[in-house]
């Protein structure tokens, strides 16, 4: 409720800080609704909470909360608009939707240690976001310089292994799962040799694809290569070398995974902690005012 007293807040404060620049007449005036952003994260599915706690004025409020911070956006935007002058463009997006919080990525690197039966790969900034308390956490980096907060982040998510024998390694994500091979020549401790990257790739996928839910519905929708997703480009090493698609169904409530030939995994804690999360769908309206449609070539 305080988070969501706090959201609810954030329009009329965007409305404030454009209002203060449009006063300059701007080139370019760009807003970001971002507390409905979290509103979809933390408010899309209430079934964290333990309802019996919860009176009910409040769950209708909590229930309500990501449509009234809609409500009033909306209400902003029309008002930056009719201040807006005639000839303006107006760009309106969302570079993704949001839904059901529905991934595994918090086991990934389990499951990717039982399918290649090699030693764990260490995630200091996993552990300690499933060993301590997300409000020590925060105080934690308040209480540091920022500069030395992102510093103490980047080594903790660091993975550490056993280089020589580690072929591949998961990569921190809160969405789909990245996996990523420690090729020889491309890593600076590379162990596998680039001609067994693929024989890798279909030995992880055939692995992942073992796994299901406690109620028995497979965990992965999909495993792509970074170029049957974006095509062919001379950066796409940078990206990781498989990418994991889960399944559609919310895993909020989910308790693990299972697989016959790997056994069973139990979650700590509730995964990301998110009841909504990130899905591909994305929309963009345009509406011209002085410049004209140009269509790009490429």
């Amino acid at each position: 409720l305080h988070l969501l007293r706090a959201l609810q807040r954030a329009p009329e404060r965007l409305w404030q800080a454009a209002e203060h620049y449009l006063a300059t007449r701007p080139d370019l005036l760009w807003v970001n609704c971002c507390a409905l952003h979290v509103g979809g994260h933390q408010f899309f599915d209430l079934g964290l909470l333990n309802r019996a706690e919860v009176s009910d004025s409040d769950w209708r409020v909590l229930q309500l909360a990501i449509a009234e911070i809609a409500k009033a956006y909306d209400d902003v935007l029309g008002r930056i608009i009719q201040r807006l002058p005639p000839s303006s463009d107006i760009l309106v997006f969302y570079a993704k939707g949001m839904g059901p919080a529905a991934d595994w990525a918090d086991l990934l690197p389990e499951m990717l240690r039982r399918v290649l039966g090699e030693p764990p790969v260490g995630n200091s900034a996993a552990s300690a976001r499933d060993l301590l308390p997300r409000g020590l956490r925060e105080w934690i980096a308040d209480m540091i310089p920022d500069r030395t907060a992102l510093q103490i982040t980047a080594r903790l998510s660091t993975p550490k292994a056993d280089w020589q024998r580690t072929r591949a390694f998961p990569l921190v994500s809160d969405g789909p799962g990245f996996v990523r091979f420690n090729i020889a020549g491309r890593e600076r401790l590379g162990c596998l040799p680039a001609v067994e990257a693929d024989a890798l790739f279909a030995q992880v996928e055939e692995g992942l694809r073992t796994f299901t839910d406690f109620d028995g519905e497979p965990c992965v929708q999909d495993v792509l290569r970074p170029v049957d997703l974006l095509g062919d480009g001379a950066k796409l090493d940078w990206y990781p070398d498989q990418l994991v698609f889960w399944t559609g169904k919310s895993t909020l409530r989910g308790k693990g995974v299972r697989s016959p030939r790997y056994g069973e995994l139990v979650r700590r804690g509730a995964g990301t902690g998110r009841s909504g999360n990130h899905i591909g769908d994305a929309l963009a309206i345009a509406v011209e005012g002085r410049s004209r449609f140009c269509p790009i070539h490429r």
